[in-house]
């Protein structure tokens, strides 16, 4: 009867033992995949803090400096900002020097470190042929190109659509 006690309390405390590195590992792993799936599919939401048209870059930055009219697209030129748009309107490209327009949770824009900028797209499929102060990722449906100063600092960044 003491034997057959001693041996239940010993499976019993063996069960446990087996059970915690299986729960503690399943954690990790659902842990990983939900840092996973929420960074990398994170939307940045560019065009909301630009315009994704060009009446909307009117509201947000007022008349600009000068437009260039071509064919098929028109250029727009702003104090800290540059904007190209098809002839329906519809914003094609971006080039922002300005230091108060942000992109997502962590505020990414010009004057941001390299190292912060670099670590936000790490799983995000990466330009190659780029000079060496510029960093660029392909976004979902926008590529975004980042030129870096001298102190490894945001200088200029670049948004392109891919569709129109």
């Amino acid at each position: 009867m003491k034997t057959q006690n001693v041996l239940q309390k010993h499976n019993n405390l063996s069960n446990r033992i087996r059970k915690k590195p299986f729960v503690g590992a399943l954690v990790v792993v659902v842990g990983l995949f939900l840092f996973w799936w929420i960074w990398g599919n994170y939307d940045m939401n560019y065009w909301k803090n630009i315009g994704d048209s060009y009446n909307a870059v009117l509201q947000k930055f007022g008349e600009p400096i000068k437009v260039e009219i071509d064919t098929t697209c028109f250029k727009a030129y702003f104090e800290n900002m540059n904007v190209v748009c098809y002839d329906n309107g519809s914003t094609y490209l971006a080039e922002i020097t300005d230091p108060d327009i942000r992109f997502g949770i962590l505020k990414i824009g010009v004057g941001t470190p390299k190292r912060v900028v670099e670590g936000i797209y790490h799983f995000k499929r990466k330009f190659i042929d780029l000079d060496e102060n510029e960093f660029g990722v392909n976004d979902g449906v926008v590529s975004i190109t980042f030129e870096y100063d001298e102190n490894d600092c945001v200088k200029k960044m670049y948004l392109c659509n891919w569709y129109w």
